[in-house]
């Protein structure tokens, strides 16, 4: 069976990876990336928003 969202999200990682490596050398850090349905946005960055509950771990500082 097909799963959308998986299967988007994996694209999502590997494109990731190669650009990462490619143009960067590896150098960037591990990202986190949701996908919203919001008229006229054109993205946002909300850095440090997401992590572990106990504030080891957080994404996008």
């Amino acid at each position: 069976m097909i799963n959308p969202p998986k299967t988007t999200y994996i694209g999502l990682e590997r494109t990731y990876a190669v650009f990462n490596e490619d143009l960067f050398g590896g150098v960037l850090p591990a990202w986190l990336i949701t996908m919203q349905r919001v008229k006229k946005a054109y993205g946002y960055f909300a850095g440090g928003r997401f992590g572990s509950k106990d504030g080891a771990v957080v994404t996008s500082k």
